[in-house]
């Protein structure tokens, strides 16, 4: 109930506000739009950088899993073969 309240006060008092400073409201929005630009620019790089990473590490696994389990499938093969050739004795 209280948040109700509290939101319907700011409500008021933020439309009061840029009744009174409208000029003003207007002047540091141009202000600062620049300034939100750089700054949105550069968290999407560092957000793009940061999943090309993820993406090249996960390839990385994928390719080192992908040896791992290479190597144990030889091993099984050679595992295989030792007890035919011991039966051909």
């Amino acid at each position: 109930m209280i948040a109700l309240v509290v939101g319907i006060v700011f409500i008021v008092l933020g439309t009061l506000g840029l009744i009174f400073w409208g000029r003003d409201f207007v002047v540091v929005l141009k202000g600062s739009l620049p300034a939100i630009f750089v700054l949105s620019g550069l968290a999407a790089l560092a957000l793009g950088i940061s999943q090309a990473r993820d993406k090249m590490a996960a390839k990385k696994e994928e390719e080192e899993m992908a040896a791992e389990e290479a190597k144990s499938e030889e091993k099984k093969g050679e595992a295989a073969e030792e007890p035919e050739k011991k039966e051909g004795k």
